[in-house]
């Protein structure tokens, strides 16, 4: 399976970075902006946490409430860009210790490289889908903290595409190593000349959670009718554990998402 998203946390969409940040680590943070805690120390699955920084940034941003207070006071504007977060799917055929390892590789060599400081957490909510967030800084470093300029280049769609493939290949050297045959790659069916098939949904935590309660909602029902086989379709329904309804229930559904 390949998932690979990017996408910007600002304040134009009302967004706090050191609750995202507390909530992704599963910590409890200070805001010395909005002067006020951030506590998800109860949040569960969350299995790794590690700042990662360039050589040259400050040793205290390896404090990850350090860290994202000194985002907030460098980004002045009111609509101000405060973070990229890039979000990944972690093979399942990888054991706890390879996931973090092909993990930290690629956030290094694709984010920390390029002078961003990057705030990597793994959950493992779901046994079925182990994923990774990293949190990612918009301004460069230097010893005495972030430089007044950003960069303009990160923006850059050749930069998020060149992302996406170095993830397809990561995961392809994982698996050739491993001695398993899958392959993945980050181009979508059209660039691909495939016209039969509908690339399908990421269902996110949100849409898992309200399936767990017995609440379909309209993304996975998209999802499932996107499926090409009766046979994907069930296995996604008794995954979300679907088979413990009662057999109308399960019945109608199963029809609409067809």
């Amino acid at each position: 399976m390949y998932h690979f998203t990017v996408k910007t946390l600002s304040r134009r969409h009302h967004r706090h970075i050191i609750a995202a940040a507390a909530y992704r680590s599963g910590e409890r943070l200070y805001d010395n902006h909005y002067e006020c805690f951030h506590d998800y120390t109860s949040k569960k699955g969350i299995v790794y946490r590690e700042i990662l920084l360039p050589p040259n940034a400050p040793p205290r941003f390896c404090n990850r409430e350090v860290l994202w207070n000194a985002v907030e006071l460098v980004e002045q504007r009111k609509d101000s860009r405060l973070a990229r977060e890039a979000e990944f799917a972690l093979p399942r055929e990888f054991s706890f210790d390879e996931q973090v390892e092909v993990a930290r590789k690629f956030v290094l060599e694709n984010f920390v490289s390029l002078g961003m400081c990057a705030d990597l957490c793994i959950h493992h909510q779901n046994v079925k889908n182990p994923h990774a967030h990293v949190l990612l800084t918009d301004r460069p470093v230097d010893k005495n903290g972030f430089v007044a300029k950003k960069d303009p280049s990160w923006n850059q769609k050749a930069v998020l595409l060149y992302w996406r493939e170095s993830w397809a290949r990561t995961l392809n050297e994982g698996y050739k190593r491993k001695g398993i045959q899958k392959r993945v790659t980050h181009e979508s069916y059209k660039t691909r000349g495939i016209t039969d098939r509908k690339p399908t949904k990421h269902l996110g935590y949100r849409v898992l959670a309200y399936a767990k309660r017995h609440q379909k909602t309209d993304q996975l029902l998209e999802h499932l009718d996107i499926l090409y086989s009766e046979a994907e379709r069930q296995r996604i329904l008794d995954i979300l554990g679907c088979k413990k309804e009662h057999k109308k229930e399960r019945e109608q559904l199963y029809e609409r998402s067809r």
